[in-house]
């Protein structure tokens, strides 16, 4: 029961584990979140850079969001046209219990934003929401999912794996943590903190395997 438990707050389906407050002796492993690699992300840009799709500047625009911000996929998806607010160059994002949390979009995200509007701002301006699938209707998350699946060759991605790989890629640039769960909207430093397993998992990789003692012979 305690790892049921454990697998929703890993999946951000609940904010604690209720069972934590029962005493147990047996020590969990700790599930570390599926990251994309950099091989892995190069590929994927590089199929939507190849690709002249009718609906490719909407894909771009929501692969540049998903790596560069962290969002949920079910917080992109119910995006409005008014939460983006391209001249002052953030966005609002209503996140789990309706929190509000502000998010400053980079460069790249606004270049491809400004493209995908310019092109698709009458069905945005019709559907309310800024994400269209399409139908020019409301994006859904399965539509998502098959958006990435397109781009993604013979591997699978999730879109939860872009945020586990945007927090991951923030911890070890040396981003505070703090900062890292203001950005993704975790109510708890305990469910930002599975992130600091993963870079110790690099660490590990990078004392063993490229440890300049290696190169002394």
């Amino acid at each position: 029961m305690h790892v049921f438990f454990e697998q929703l707050v890993f999946d951000e389906e609940i904010e604690y584990n209720p069972m934590n407050k029962i005493r147990y002796k047996i020590q969990l492993e700790k599930k570390l979140p599926r990251i994309i690699t950099q091989e892995q992300l190069s590929v994927i840009f590089g199929n939507l850079r190849k690709n002249d799709y009718k609906f490719i500047k909407r894909d771009r625009a929501i692969i540049e969001l998903l790596i560069s911000t962290g969002i949920r996929v079910s917080e992109l998806c119910l995006l409005m046209d008014e939460d983006i607010r391209l001249k002052d160059k953030y966005m609002i994002i209503y996140g789990k219990n309706s929190k509000e949390r502000m998010i400053y979009l980079g460069a790249d995200v606004l270049k491809i934003f400004e493209e995908y509007y310019q092109e698709f701002h009458k069905s945005i301006k019709n559907c309310h929401c800024f994400f269209i699938n399409n139908n020019y209707s409301q994006i859904t998350d399965q539509s998502v999912r098959n958006i990435i699946n397109k781009y993604t060759g013979d591997f699978h991605v999730t879109p939860h794996m872009f945020r586990h790989t945007f927090a991951t890629m923030l911890l070890e640039q040396d981003v505070d943590i703090a900062y890292i769960q203001k950005i993704l909207g975790h109510s708890s430093i305990t469910t930002t903190s599975i992130y600091t397993h993963v870079s110790m998992n690099k660490q590990k990789d990078i004392m063993i395997n490229k440890n300049p003692r290696n190169l002394i012979k």
